[in-house]
């Protein structure tokens, strides 16, 4: 039996409210899947990840306002980013390929458990997203890991897979 399966601390996680009775779990992300998420999406995604590596090239960490203005720059430029990093935030794997009915009787298609949670993730009101970037930020980032060492880590596994 793996020791992970005797932990005593459970993962952090924290609900998103969505209403007064509904809510999910998020946890925060690892390094390896804020590289997958790059890889998935590179083409979007390059841009505002060179303004990161530009500032830790100069500085050799990359700031919280760094990952703060990429995070501001998907709102505005990769919606559907920022919702496949709530849908992995809350379990989700690409991987996911379970079949689901979406949509309204008479409407309905069959997708992929992955497609439909990134469906649901794109639904959800601007203020629970903001929530849910918010707790996963906050659940990401620790005094251990924090916003600069944690961007470092991901920006030298780039590079090292890049070449």
């Amino acid at each position: 039996m793996s020791s992970l399966l005797k932990l005593k601390t459970p993962i952090r996680q924290r609900p998103v409210q969505i209403s007064d009775d509904e809510s999910f779990i998020v946890r925060g992300l690892n390094p390896n899947q804020v590289v997958a998420l790059y890889y998935r999406h590179a083409g979007k995604l390059s841009p505002m990840f060179d303004r990161v590596m530009a500032s830790f090239e100069a500085s050799g960490t990359a700031s919280a306002v760094d990952i703060q203005s990429v995070v501001l720059g998907m709102i505005g430029e990769a919606p559907e980013i920022l919702a496949e990093l709530i849908v992995v935030a809350s379990g989700g794997s690409a991987e996911d390929a379970d079949p689901v009915v979406i949509g309204e009787a008479g409407d309905q298609v069959t997708v992929t458990a992955w497609e439909a949670a990134l469906h649901i993730a794109r639904a959800l009101p601007f203020p629970v997203q903001a929530a849910a970037l918010e707790a996963i930020g906050d659940l990401t980032f620790t005094s251990e890991m924090p916003p600069g060492k944690f961007a470092a880590l991901v920006i030298k596994t780039i590079r090292s897979v890049a070449g």
